[in-house]
């Protein structure tokens, strides 16, 4: 893995984790604003229930002592006749339609009930509601009547200064409170206990479901069963229990509500209430801003991956450049200035790396003086020793050729000497000027092959006679070829040399040439001492030269030249006592 592709790896997933860490955070936010709103809501809805419910009982007391003034009404209690009490209480529950109206004697007897006239005669003086009347004052309750929650008052009914009896008015809390709280405060509202749903806001063809729903709620209920439904007195400040805010679902709609007690004056819990309300509103904004946060996810996320990917280019690219400034350097190259492109620490590292761009230069540059004046002095050296047997010979040669009691023949053979002295001479002077051009130039032509190699076998015979070595040629192919004559010649006759320089004596050379697939094969066969593999290593190197007392050691570097700038090669296979194979492979052009 790349620095580059590290370092934007690193600055693309921070930036994605914090990208995402903030659409969580306020995804969250929302939806904890969202609750705590909700919360707040219901948190004291049933206090305000609980109010209305007051200012609808206070109304409903008024209505009741508004209702006992009735002459009609009274008038009929005066003929304490059970038929025209009760006719008198249907005519006037006609102009105020309550859902309960009763008739009652001061001893607590029933006379009239509008709602159902058959059970007329039924005693309640044990009623706390009827009680307080016969005490002196108007009193309002609650009751669970055939699972239905009713507010109910009772007043005197008084004819001047003498009271008659006992009016007891109610309403159903569906057509009463419940219609009229919703509609003021736009919420849902149900009743219900252990065994039923009482009542509820919702049409009915949900009141299955929400009932299977209250079923599976927790919700603390205490009920008592009685025979007679206890009436609390609503004067009595007797609050009301208050349950946590549920939340439920309900035909795959959210709600939330919050559950209080309907309790009588005696403490006894008669139902549950619930205030709700639908949540769709929340959810379906909540999905929206969901929403909109992946889309602005997205984005950020690309935009997070581009800001990742140039700040990347922007602190990678100077490192990217000292890489291949360094790259350079390690090939070489210490010409090219390192720029530094800000002063920084990237910046102050440029600036070290091209000091010593400018150090190792210099050093070079000391390296390859010192290397000249090395090479030249080595040249000089060997060129002064490799003269000086040359030199020494041709003086002793020129001396003896002087002296007048030596023979014509004899000063034949000393001027071939001497001839052959000053050729060794031109050979080594050619060889190290090829060197140190550094350069080969060739100047072809095309010769014949076979007379290229007997010329070099010839220039051996006399040499080779002397030390009792054979030399032989084979030619697989006759034609013609074009090459630098000269220059090729020496470097055959060089391998040569060293051939019978290494046999010294009794031995034999052979020479052959082949043509294989376009390719001439010159090969130089010896049957000397081989030639150690430490050795064959460094054969065609510069100056090396092992075993030899003359020479300059540049003879096989010169050959290998000569015979690249011909576009060959050389290679060379050798066992030690066994011989050496010199190979030198040229590819034939016209």
């Amino acid at each position: 893995m790349t620095f580059r592709l590290k370092i934007f790896l690193l600055f693309a997933s921070s930036a994605i984790i914090i990208l995402l860490i903030a659409i969580l955070a306020v995804n969250a936010q929302f939806q904890r604003f969202s609750e705590q709103q909700v919360q707040k809501e219901f948190s004291g809805i049933s206090s305000r229930f609980e109010y209305f419910h007051h200012i609808e009982m206070d109304n409903l007391i008024s209505l009741a002592v508004n209702i006992s003034d009735a002459p009609r009404l009274r008038g009929s209690l005066a003929t304490g006749d059970r038929a025209t009490i009760l006719q008198a209480a249907e005519q006037t529950n006609v102009n105020y339609l309550t859902d309960l109206f009763w008739v009652i004697q001061l001893d607590g007897t029933i006379v009239a009930k509008v709602d159902a006239p058959q059970d007329s005669g039924q005693v309640m003086n044990n009623l706390p509601v009827v009680q307080d009347v016969m005490k002196g004052f108007d009193s309002g309750d609650i009751w669970l009547m055939d699972n239905m929650l009713y507010q109910v008052s009772a007043v005197s009914i008084v004819s001047g200064d003498e009271q008659q009896g006992i009016l007891l008015i109610g309403n159903d809390f569906d057509e009463g409170i419940s219609n009229k709280f919703i509609r003021l405060t736009g919420l849902d509202i149900a009743f219900f206990n252990e065994e039923s749903l009482i009542s509820t806001s919702l049409p009915d063809t949900m009141e299955a479901k929400l009932k299977n729903v209250l079923d599976g709620l927790s919700v603390n209920q205490t009920f008592q069963e009685m025979d007679m439904p206890r009436i609390p007195d609503i004067s009595d400040d007797t609050g009301s229990t208050e349950y946590p805010v549920q939340r439920f679902s309900l035909a795959n709609i959210p709600y939330a509500g919050s559950f209080f007690s309907v309790v009588n004056v005696n403490g006894d819990e008669l139902a549950t209430g619930m205030i709700f309300r639908s949540l769709l509103q929340e959810t379906q904004l909540l999905s929206r801003i969901q929403s909109t946060l992946i889309i602005v996810g997205l984005i950020g996320f690309t935009l997070a991956l581009l800001a990742a990917y140039l700040l990347t280019k922007q602190i990678t690219r100077p490192v990217d450049e000292l890489v291949n400034s360094a790259e350079k350097l390690g090939e070489g190259d210490l010409e090219t200035a390192i720029i530094p492109r800000a002063n920084d620490e990237i910046g102050k590292l440029a600036v070290a790396m091209d000091e010593t761009r400018k150090s190792l230069r210099a050093t070079r540059e000391e390296l390859i003086r010192n290397e000249k004046l090395s090479t030249v002095g080595r040249m000089a050296s060997m060129i002064i020793h490799d003269f000086r047997q040359p030199m020494s010979a041709i003086n002793g040669y020129m001396e003896l050729m002087v002296v007048d009691s030596i023979s014509t023949e004899k000063r034949k053979k000393f001027a071939e000497n001497i001839t052959r002295q000053s050729d060794r001479m031109l050979s080594m002077i050619n060889e190290l000027l090829d060197f140190a051009r550094g350069e080969i130039r060739l100047s072809r032509k095309t010769v014949s092959l076979a007379r290229f190699l007997d010329e070099i076998t010839h220039n051996f015979d006399h040499e080779c006679r002397r030390n009792n070595i054979c030399i032989k040629s084979d030619l697989f192919w006759d034609g013609e070829v074009t090459i630098d004559e000269g220059r090729l010649q020496r470097a055959v006759e060089n391998i040569i040399r060293n051939a019978v320089q290494a046999i010294k004596t009794d031995g034999n050379i052979y020479l052959t040439a082949a043509q294989e697939n376009g390719t001439l094969r010159i090969k130089i066969k010896d049957d000397g001492p081989g030639i150690d593999p430490e050795i064959r290593e460094n054969l065609f190197k510069p100056f090396f030269s092992h075993g030899k007392s003359e020479g300059t050691g540049l003879g096989l570097a010169v050959v290998q030249r000569v015979i690249k700038e011909h576009g060959g090669q050389i290679t060379v296979d050798s066992k030690v006592g066994e011989g050496t194979i010199f190979t030198i492979s040229l590819p034939l052009t016209s």
